[in-house]
């Protein structure tokens, strides 16, 4: 055979490398592209009129404070002897036998569902303490999702009560 009719075989060239940043330009313009098409998906459709929402998430809930207050001893004391409170004591029943604010109702915890929109004024304002503040707390809560207005919770309970010399009764 003569070179000339010889065909020249050519070897298959290796497939070319993309450049890295080439591939991760491509992979961020994707993202973004599945990003947009997710977010005008999911927009709400604006009817003649209507303003566009800002974003189809809603607002978040606004933070509400706790619908009671927590007084100290002395604040307590003090706020007692110039307008008249209903008193509450949370704890159970041998704590109140050893010693109770003078005038209290006694309801424990595990009954104050039950008994309290029967044996207190929704409307007066109410003093609740158990032995640290820890109970009254939980039952302040309570108090204002049976619809009482004016709950005050004893901050210390009833030990700082007796720290700050104020008197307690007994039922002996």
């Amino acid at each position: 055979m003569s070179k000339k009719n010889r065909k020249t075989i050519q070897k298959p060239s290796a497939p070319r490398r993309r450049s890295a940043p080439f591939f991760i330009y491509g992979t961020v313009f994707a993202v973004l592209c599945i990003l947009l098409l997710m977010i005008l998906h999911t927009e709400t459709p604006v009817t003649s009129g209507e303003e566009a929402p800002l974003s189809s998430v809603p607002a978040p809930e606004p933070v509400t404070e706790t619908a009671y207050i927590s007084l100290t001893a002395p604040e307590a004391h003090e706020r007692l002897q110039q307008e008249p409170w209903q008193i509450l004591d949370v704890r159970e029943d041998s704590e109140y036998q050893s010693g109770h604010l003078q005038n209290s109702l006694h309801i424990p915890m595990d009954q104050l569902s039950e008994r309290a929109t029967q044996e207190l004024d929704k409307t007066a304002p109410v003093l609740v303490y158990c032995r640290s503040g820890n109970r009254s707390a939980v039952a302040a809560e309570i108090l204002i999702n049976l619809g009482f207005d004016q709950v005050i919770n004893l901050d210390g309970g009833i030990v700082a009560w007796q720290s700050g010399g104020y008197a307690v009764q007994t039922n002996e």
